[in-house]
């Protein structure tokens, strides 16, 4: 995997940790439970990879991203944060994040909205605050990417 971006991802050292997320899925565990679950994984699954800070234009940008979650998001506007013209900033986000701009945004949307409702916010309310248009967008986002509806973290 030398030089190819890649890394191989061992799967005996997760599966502890992906039995307990069988489980708390089974019991209805609490939504913070899954998280820190999940945070573990990709804390182990990053062990020993050197880690890879971003151009501080990307970083800029991430900032920005971030900061405006709850509203309408453009590549242009993130750009000019970073004061990069909108193809530079699109070349080099993809290459710093490993993900186009869009699907990054989509990503911290979705996180966002899971954090909200961990903390008691509901559907509705998380979805609002992380940029959803409403709850159904932010369903219909959550089962396209995970495969589940957003409602089930409601017996998490």
């Amino acid at each position: 995997f030398a030089n190819s971006g890649l890394a191989e991802i061992r799967l005996e050292p997760l599966a502890p940790m992906i039995a307990m997320l069988r489980d708390l899925l089974a019991e209805g565990g609490a939504a913070t439970a899954f998280i820190e679950i999940g945070r573990e994984i990709l804390a182990e699954v990053a062990a020993g990879l050197e880690p890879k800070f971003p151009d501080p234009r990307v970083r800029a940008m991430i900032d920005f991203i971030r900061a405006n979650l709850d509203g309408p998001l453009s590549l242009v506007a993130a750009a000019a944060s970073a004061s990069l013209s909108p193809s530079r900033a699109r070349h080099l986000f993809a290459l710093d994040t490993g993900l186009p701009f869009k699907r990054f945004v989509l990503w911290q949307r979705l996180e966002r909205a899971v954090e909200l409702f961990a903390a008691g916010h509901s559907l509705t309310a998380a979805a609002h605050e992380a940029g959803f248009a409403d709850s159904a967008h932010l369903s219909r986002t959550f089962r396209k990417t995970f495969g589940i509806p957003a409602s089930m973290l409601e017996v998490c």
